[in-house]
């Protein structure tokens, strides 16, 4: 096991005890699915990865292999092209022998195919880009993106409406390559424009290869169609094609492992056990009990309606410094949790601060790859965003709460199959307006000798999510829909969840006010002092302004408004009354047990006028309360509400 573990992270046998934490070791999600397809077929066990998120250790997966009770590797049903739909439904498609496989489109390209040809703001249509350290080659480049496309099914794929399915994916047994070359053009204008260039789903090529070369290097753009490919399928094609291009490595089409098995994957199984997993019931309990009385946030965060962007994104970001990195790797080692736990307690911890909440459900983008020889490196779509629950306590310390953080994922880890379409479908509404995204696509490493940069644009129908992205350091992110939050807030939240990440870092489980927003807040707030005529009554005040200017607004309430003319009117009206009905004298006290409305001001003033003094009552007071105050003063009169 130990030499499994050692291939899997790319260490040396000597490195490794069998007490070791597969996190502390540099261990992911990905690398689990990696490390349980080997284990499994190298003990013919069924070790799933929420398994070896749990228990970590060689020493602790190495008692559950040797346990005679745990399952053995079940025969597995071979995936068969076309057997999840009815062959008759596509007699006109197959008949010339061009496609591949047909099979009903998942649940999260339906949502994102949807999502994307509702608006016309490149929802789910990447752009990105890659500054190639290498000169540009274009017979070279075509060749080699001719057999990824042959090898990747999905890069030859469509998508059909279906009576049957919504949406049926076809793969074409030939690619077609959509391409553009130009030469030492401004590369945010070839961005842009691509941007625009629209994918239509029901033809060919969901992807389109745009180069802007230069005379010792160029600039590669990937465009594509969400739906068809997620983020890490993404960097190992990226990385396939630089070593192919950069050391002429072979693209290993017909597929093969480097064990020299033969890998007959196919994105149809992932489709069909996910079909299947929609009869787990005990799943579904498990969500429903989960999010049992969780409440959606909702947030007014938009407060300039006339301020939009360019591509309807508002983003905001910064970067760890070397030494904050290094104290985010400790932090994670000394309490055996994986990095992305620590950023996502400091985005639970901001959000928590900013709705005034303690229990805080957000969107957290899952890794759900099929666990078998191959699926970490199977190209399509694998992704599951999933409701995570957290109720925050501010008596914890950092290490209980990001202990229970990182357990609270591995507990979802036995049921993130259950597509997130399907249970808003069932619990008839959304169920977070939040999402988290951690990236950390180590695969890139071998390429990125020959990467000088890289960047680009996705926007996702999450209104607010925060990426995370592990390469040379952390970088974090924040995106946010233009018509969701104002950019000047986005950048204020931004300054606070750094403020949380750092204090963190420093083993401090609290988010106060940061320097600027005390000295505003309890400081500059709070400065009222102005001078003010010690000759002069407030009454005799206003109605010097109502000489100046009596049709100016004095008072608003709700739907109602004074003008100064008309307060001074109500007041003296209510003054008279007093003095002529009452004998209200000076140094009276005269109650005022009124709600706050336009009639409390009113009622000061008139009191203020007839020389008394006036004692506030609030109506809500229990009645002996109410009645022990009147007793005290010896009020000479109340004045409630009508």
């Amino acid at each position: 096991m130990v030499a499994v573990f050692a291939a899997v992270l790319d260490l040396e046998q000597s490195q490794i005890s069998v007490t070791d934490d597969f996190f502390k070791l540099g261990g992911d999600s990905i690398l689990a699915i990696r490390l349980v397809s080997r284990l499994n077929q190298l003990f013919q066990k069924s070790l799933q990865v929420k398994e070896v998120l749990k228990l970590k250790t060689i020493e602790a997966l190495s008692r559950l292999v040797e346990n005679p009770e745990h399952t053995a590797t079940k025969p597995e049903t071979t995936y068969k092209p076309f057997s999840l739909i009815d062959p008759q439904h596509y007699q006109d498609k197959l008949a010339d022998n061009q496609v591949e496989d047909i099979y009903p489109a998942s649940h999260l390209q339906i949502g994102m195919l949807l999502e994307s040809s509702l608006n016309e703001n490149g929802t789910y249509h990447d752009v990105f880009y890659y500054e190639i350290n290498l000169p540009f080659e274009q017979e070279k480049f075509l060749t080699i993106w001719k057999l990824l496309a042959k090898k990747h099914a999905l890069l030859r794929a469509r998508f059909l409406f279906s009576d049957q399915h919504a949406l049926d994916v076809i793969i074409f047994k030939q690619p077609h390559l959509n391409y553009q070359f130009y030469t030492d053009q401004p590369l945010q204008e070839l961005i842009d424009n691509e941007r625009l260039n629209h994918f239509s789903h029901t033809q060919e090529s969901l992807f389109h290869l745009i180069v802007n070369r230069h005379a010792n290097n160029f600039e590669f753009i990937f465009s594509f169609h969400h739906a068809i490919v997620d983020g890490w399928s993404v960097a190992s094609l990226i990385n396939e094609f630089v070593q192919a291009y950069a050391n002429n490595q072979v693209i290993d089409y017909p597929s093969f492992t480097s064990l020299n098995v033969q890998r007959n994957l196919s994105y149809g199984e992932y489709v069909r056990n996910e079909r299947y997993s929609l009869r787990d019931k005990t799943s579904m309990e498990f969500w429903k009990s989960y999010l049992a009385d969780s409440e959606l946030a909702e947030v007014k965060w938009k407060f300039d309606d006339t301020k939009t962007s360019p591509d309807s994104l508002f983003t905001t970001s910064f970067s760890l410094s070397a030494e904050e990195t290094n104290l985010v790797q400790q932090l994670a080692r000394e309490n055996a949790v994986s990095v992305d736990s620590i950023f996502l307690f400091a985005y639970l911890k901001t959000l928590s601060f900013f709705l005034d909440a303690s229990d805080v459900t957000i969107g957290v983008i899952f890794n759900n790859r099929l666990e078998k020889l191959g699926g970490d490196t199977l190209f399509g779509l694998f992704l599951n965003v999933l409701p995570f629950r957290m109720q925050l306590k501010q008596d914890a310390s950092v290490q209980e709460e990001l202990t229970e953080i990182f357990n609270a994922k591995i507990k979802l880890y036995g049921h993130k199959h259950i597509p997130y379409a399907h249970l808003k479908s069932e619990f008839k509404h959304a169920l977070y307006k939040f999402g988290f995204n951690f990236i950390h696509f180590h695969v890139l490493k071998a390429s990125e000798q020959f990467i000088t940069k890289r960047g680009g644009f996705d926007r996702s129908s999450i209104p607010f999510i925060l990426e995370v992205t592990q390469w040379n350091g952390f970088k974090l992110e924040l995106k946010a829909h233009d018509d969701y939050i104002s950019q000047d807030y986005l950048n204020y939240f931004g300054s606070y969840l750094k403020l949380a990440l750092m204090n963190i870092l420093q083993h401090k489980n609290k988010l106060a006010l940061d320097a600027g927003d005390y000295q505003k807040l309890l400081i500059d707030w709070n400065a009222t002092a102005q001078s003010f005529p010690r000759n002069k009554t407030l009454h005799q005040l206003v109605e010097e302004q109502v000489q100046r200017t009596p049709d100016a607004v004095a008072l608003v309430y709700e739907d109602k408004q004074f003008t100064y003319e008309e307060l001074n009117q109500q007041a003296n009206r209510l003054a008279h009354y007093l003095l002529q009905r009452h004998s209200i004298k000076p140094d009276n006290l005269v109650a005022l047990c009124l709600d706050r409305s336009e009639w409390m001001i009113v009622a000061i003033l008139a009191v203020l006028k007839t020389g008394a003094a006036y004692v506030p009552i609030e109506p809500d007071y229990p009645d002996e309360r109410i009645s022990y105050v009147l007793s005290d003063i010896s009020a000479r009169i109340i004045l409630t509400n009508a």
